[in-house]
């Protein structure tokens, strides 16, 4: 848990380096609120370095409480090192130990990697979809784009949450949806059944 002001305030310089757009995403006074009022606000440290960061807040869903993940983020430099998923192995131990069932989060159903890290190595679900979410986005990762996004849903004490957590990667069941992009030939999306 970062706490403290100089810890939330590398947070939110380390947020708004990884996003690079000059718009501050998490301002340190707004993290401290955060953390102050109970939110979960975390980071990790690599050689005594911040070089990993996630905070969240309270939400209601129709009828159930669940911890909405706002932002998860690592240093480039410490990309595929596991970080991320510690940081949110550790926000799945800290909700259930504040007996918050789920956490639902947005993200970019177009980046492949992060679709595969949500569904597979930590065997959240994809629960709904929407245009354009966030409207205009101007960082260094959307820029230019439209803000589609897919709701995740993470049910903690569930079998694929649990052996996820163990390490087991699990192909991701289709429920009612259907697959409408796959990876064309060139590696871009595709429409489903398009050429």
């Amino acid at each position: 848990p970062l706490v403290t002001l100089p810890e939330l305030e590398a947070c939110s310089e380390l947020i708004e380096r990884i996003w690079d757009d000059g718009e501050p995403k998490a301002p340190t006074s707004l993290l401290r609120a955060l953390a102050h009022a109970g939110g979960f606000v975390s980071g990790a440290y690599g050689d005594g370095e911040l070089v990993g960061i996630s905070f969240g807040f309270l939400g209601l869903g129709e009828s159930d409480l669940h911890l909405h993940s706002h932002i998860t983020g690592v240093a480039p430099a410490h990309r595929s090192r596991s970080v991320g998923f510690a940081l949110k192995q550790f926000q799945r131990s800290w909700a259930l130990a504040h007996d918050v069932p789920t956490i639902e989060w947005t993200a970019d159903p177009l980046v492949r990697g992060n679709v595969f890290f949500n569904l597979v190595k930590l065997g959240a679900s994809i629960v709904a979809y929407h245009d354009d979410f966030y409207g205009p986005l101007r960082d260094r990762l959307n820029a230019g784009e439209e803000s589609d996004r897919v709701v995740m849903r993470w049910d903690l004490a569930s079998e694929r949450a649990i052996r996820a957590a163990e390490g087991e990667l699990q192909e991701p069941a289709l429920g009612e949806g259907g697959v409408v992009l796959r990876e064309g030939a060139d590696g871009e999306p595709t429409i489903d059944g398009a050429h």
